[in-house]
């Protein structure tokens, strides 16, 4: 035994014969797990080809297969039925070329959340209606795909597109596409010729709006957020098939005021741009349902309170300011008219054919409907507009169309009511008919008329709101103070009445008689009077105390209620007077304080917001930190048992060696 293992030779053949024994072992061991895989593998494939022998369809999904099974490429032939749907979701495919050559008559494929970088040979799948590339490595598209001619739904979101081909348009049948997540900037111009209802290009580097989006005939729902858009194109107006537009997280200021000719459009995102107002007509989009336009924190039309009560406040908000533009519109247009007659009342216009024309009537203007554009306004132009000396700081025009000059008469209402009205017979003082196609004058009708003619009736002066409001005002104020006048002497009347009161006037009444009867005469006249006065008093004693007494009576009665009433109205006017002071200090405070005080608000939400994004970085760093040590960590650990294991191989070489 010691001859044999004491050679190094033979010692050197042992080891050498025992370490192939153990590698064949080792092998066979390893050959037979990875035909056990790959038995797995293929049942895998064999069951999901028996469920679809049915419905032609086969599903594998998150598993780590790399590659398709030929099973799938022979499903027709093994089961007699053609493969329809194929759906390869999340198994580490890295090609479709092989799908292509053998499963041409596809009509659903499903390769999302594999690694495919190209798709070579797409156009082999004639049949195919909808396709989805979701999440994967694609980084452009082949020309052939144009011949994809049965393409309803295209999802390609998720990968590395920077463009489309030309040929993208000729996908005619094309519904929905989804591109988001991209590193798409513009599109190709075939893309107009798209039937598709549903477009996404969420996520991609769109500075400007497609132009070709616009020519979009079927186009009902567009997703373009998350871009660098800075406006919306003004041809947007066109697209009236829009139902649905999403343009959240862009760059947008302006909102062009076209938008509002999308008659169809219910859904409108537009948070987080930086827009400060909406068109003034924003409530045409009659239809709209869902509005978002949170985190514009510049918004001013309409401002943020109004935003937050949702898209029927909204509308209610925009008519209002439709309503109140137009309203000073007509309000320019009457003062302006207002300013003209003034001038042809002063100066007298058209001359011959004034009092035939025009006339002062209680406190308006009586003018003839034609005189105002035939004879008033052109003479005014020709004689004191023209002549810059005479217009003293006035109108020097009325640019105003003859339609819009007789809407604005007979539509404004100021705050007492409508500032014209119809005449069919008023009087002139000079007739005029002759030169209006009569053979003779009117007879006149009244001394000192000569004409009766149809007219308008213009107020002189507009009665304003303010105005109105402090005439309200006054008009109240003294209504409760009369109405507390009222009420003082009835409660005074009252009570003298009563029991109580008539000891007070008759306490009262003597006081006052005691203060005359001690009255001290300083000369002798009046020591005679009173004199007579006292025998006069005796002899009519009875008589005259009671007359006197009721007299008393009555003042201290009068006087009573007369401090009744006058604390009364001085409780009424100090209450008023707090009124007064009240709305003269919500009047004080103008538009622009109040919009300093928003901004402050939103600077301070603006600092919370950057605080927070702070702290979140922070938190973040700190885990990866964390995240980060634990790997160098593990990485420790991995090599110490590494090194373990290869000092216990070397050990076991030596002891074979040994042997």
């Amino acid at each position: 035994m010691k001859s044999w293992i004491n050679d190094p030779g033979e010692r050197q053949l042992l080891a050498a014969k025992l370490h192939n024994q153990y590698n064949h072992a080792r092998q066979k061991q390893i050959t037979a797990a990875e035909n056990e895989e790959l038995q797995k593998i293929d049942s895998v494939w064999k069951s999901a080809c028996d469920d679809g022998k049915l419905s032609g369809k086969v599903r594998v999904c998150w598993l780590d297969l790399k590659t398709v099974s030929n099973r799938v490429y022979s499903f027709q032939s093994d089961y007699d039925i053609p493969l329809k749907e194929l759906i390869l979701d999340g198994i580490g495919l890295t090609s479709l070329e092989n799908i292509c050559q053998h499963c041409k008559d596809l009509t659903h494929l499903s390769l999302a959340s594999n690694e495919i970088q190209e798709v070579s040979g797409i156009d082999n799948l004639i049949h195919i209606s909808h396709m989805n590339l979701l999440r994967n490595n694609l980084t452009s598209l082949p020309s052939t795909i144009g011949l994809l001619t049965s393409l309803k739904k295209l999802e390609l979101a998720n990968n590395q597109l920077t463009t489309l081909p030309d040929c993208f348009g000729q996908l005619t049948q094309l519904k929905h596409i989804n591109l988001e997540d991209n590193e798409l900037s513009e599109l190709p111009i075939s893309f107009r010729k798209l039937k598709s209802e549903v477009v996404n290009l969420n996520t991609n580097n769109f500075s400007v709006f497609p132009d070709c989006l616009i020519e979009m005939p079927n186009l009902c729902q567009l997703s373009i957020m998350a871009n660098q858009l800075i406006d919306l194109p003004v041809s947007i107006g066109r697209m009236k098939s829009l139902k649905v537009l999403k343009a959240s997280k862009n760059r947008i200021i302006i909102i062009p005021d076209s938008i509002v000719n999308l008659s169809s459009l219910e859904v409108l995102w537009l948070d987080f741009n930086k827009l400060s107002a909406l068109p003034i007509n924003f409530h045409h989009l009659i239809r709209l349902k869902v509005l978002k336009l949170e985190g514009n924190v510049d918004m001013i039309y309409p401002p943020l309170d109004v935003v937050v009560l949702g898209v029927e406040e909204v509308h209610r908000w925009s008519r209002l300011r439709v309503d109140e533009s137009n309203t000073k519109r007509l309000r320019v247009i009457i003062q302006s008219l207002e300013e003209v007659l003034s001038l042809v009342r002063r100066h007298r216009i058209g001359g011959n054919l004034h009092e035939s024309l025009f006339r002062v009537n209680d406190g308006c203007y009586q003018v003839v409907p034609d005189a105002l554009f035939n004879v008033f306004i052109p003479e005014l132009r020709r004689t004191i507009w023209s002549n810059q000396d005479t217009t003293g700081g006035g109108i020097t025009s009325f640019p105003f169309e003859r339609q819009e000059c007789e809407q604005a008469l007979f539509l404004f209402r100021d705050a007492a009511a409508s500032i014209v009205k119809k005449l069919p017979n008023a009087m002139f003082r000079r007739c005029s008919c002759i030169s209006t196609g009569r053979s003779q004058v009117c007879i006149p009708p009244t001394n000192g008329y000569m004409c009766t003619r149809p007219a308008l009736l213009i107020r002189m002066k507009v009665a304003y709101e303010a105005n109105m409001k402090e005439k309200r005002r006054i008009l109240e104020e003294k209504r409760s103070i009369d109405d507390a006048t009222k009420e003082a002497t009835s409660i005074a009347t009252s009570f003298l009445a009563s029991g109580d009161g008539k000891l007070f006037i008759r306490d009262e009444a003597e006081k006052k008689l005691q203060q005359q009867q001690d009255v001290v005469p300083t000369s002798s006249s009046q020591f005679k009077s009173i004199r007579k006065r006292i025998i006069s008093s005796i002899q009519n004693f009875h008589t005259q105390e009671s007359a006197q007494l009721r007299q008393a009576e009555d003042l201290v009665k009068n006087e009573y209620i007369d401090k009744k009433v006058a604390a009364a109205t001085e409780s009424v006017l100090e209450r008023n007077l707090k009124v007064q002071l009240i709305m003269k200090k919500w009047d004080g405070v103008s538009s622009d304080q109040v919009f300093q005080s928003w901004r402050g608000l939103i600077e301070s939400s603006k600092r919370l917001e950057r605080r927070k994004n702070r702290q979140r970085l922070k938190d973040e760093r700190l885990q990866y930190e964390d995240q980060l040590a634990e790997y160098e960590i593990n990485k420790i650990e991995v090599s110490i048992f590494s090194s373990f294991l290869t000092y216990q191989y070397s050990k076991l070489n030596k002891i074979y060696l040994f042997c």
